[in-house]
């Protein structure tokens, strides 16, 4: 379970550059962190939904 839940937060760090805070403010940052958790989530869904189709035909 570990394993899997910290796979997310390494390729959200590695590819949506969630490594480091990018603006003073913490509203900035949180409303970066927040569209880029949901831009991440969207990307899953397409690859969960592809998945879905493949196995029930």
């Amino acid at each position: 379970m570990r394993s899997r839940v910290e796979s997310i937060y390494g390729l959200s760090k590695m590819h949506l550059g969630m490594g480091q805070a990018r603006y003073k403010s913490l509203k900035r940052n949180a409303l970066s962190f927040s569209m880029r958790c949901i831009a991440l989530n969207l990307k899953r869904a397409t690859t969960i939904k592809k998945r879905i189709r493949t196995i029930t035909g």
